[in-house]
């Protein structure tokens, strides 16, 4: 049994899909080289004996028919059934098309994962303005704030557009969608939240996310206290591992992790809580000036 081919099934190589589009109106063989150099820019072109056999071909497949022969020229037009492979034709270029550009953005996205920077951080609860600023920083060289990296000790940066923007952030225990829709309308765009922290970018000149000192102090306070009840719990369990450790005789290695993850633990509570104060007191320095 012989082989279909794209002609016969419908499926038609590029030239022959240019040629049939050329022939929706009567056209010669040398016209049909003519115009499509002309309508395509030059980015298709064929030859004399390319085309004489894929007219041909495009005939005997009931696409187009020969309309006119005269002074050894012949016309062709397409058929209705060419008019239905062209458009199906047009439909399958079109999902192609997509389908490419789908795969192109899923390996940007990839390569951009790849490449995106790492930068250790100084802590939120410590140095807010230094790190905001760094984001700006990265902004402007189009490096963009896109999650946290080194277990929670970094930012990671995703390469992008350069974009002058600012960044500011805010405590919100009970954020929702009206909350990020009125910073929105206010100018701000939501980065990046950790846990009940967000952070948000905007155009430089855009009013701050905190406007109210006092209102800000008592946010601050509300955190410090929140700190403050963990760091209470972590002391005991501190405490307690540590009588373990003084009056149980175990193996070195098991007083040795006990210690470090006990260390660990503390250290994560106690120090964002010491942040949290000195901001405290900062803002209500501010308040009293």
């Amino acid at each position: 049994m012989a082989r279909k081919s794209g002609f016969d099934e419908g499926n038609l190589p590029e030239a022959a899909f240019f040629i049939l589009l050329a022939v929706k109106q009567t056209r010669h063989g040398y016209s049909i080289m003519q115009h499509l150099e002309e309508r395509t820019g030059g980015l298709v072109t064929i030859g004399p004996a390319s085309l004489y056999t894929t007219l041909k071909k495009l005939a005997d497949a009931g696409l187009i028919e020969e309309v006119d022969s005269s002074n050894n020229r012949r016309s062709y037009r397409m058929t209705v059934k060419g008019i239905e492979v062209a458009t199906n034709n047009v439909e399958r270029r079109r999902q192609l098309v997509a389908a490419a550009q789908n795969l192109l953005t899923e390996e940007i996205g990839k390569t951009e994962k790849i490449m995106a920077k790492k930068r250790m951080s100084s802590g939120l609860a410590f140095r807010p303005e230094r790190e905001l600023q760094v984001f700006r920083e990265m902004a402007l060289k189009g490096e963009h704030l896109s999650g946290t990296a080194m277990a929670g000790h970094g930012w990671e940066f995703t390469p992008g557009k350069k974009e002058n923007v600012i960044f500011d952030m805010t405590t919100e225990a009970d954020a929702d969608e009206e909350f990020f829709a009125m910073c929105k309308e206010a100018g701000w765009t939501h980065v990046l939240s950790l846990s009940d922290t967000h952070i948000f970018k905007a155009a430089p000149g855009t009013v701050a996310l905190h406007t109210d000192d006092e209102l800000e102090a008592e946010v601050l306070e509300s955190r410090r206290n929140m700190f403050a009840k963990s760091s209470a719990v972590t002391a005991v369990i501190f405490i307690a591992v540590f009588l373990l450790i003084s009056n149980v005789n175990w193996p070195n290695i098991i007083e040795v992790v006990l210690g470090v993850a006990t260390i660990f633990v503390v250290v994560y509570t106690w120090l964002p809580l010491i942040g949290f104060q000195f901001k405290l007191i900062k803002a209500r320095k501010k308040l009293e000036e």
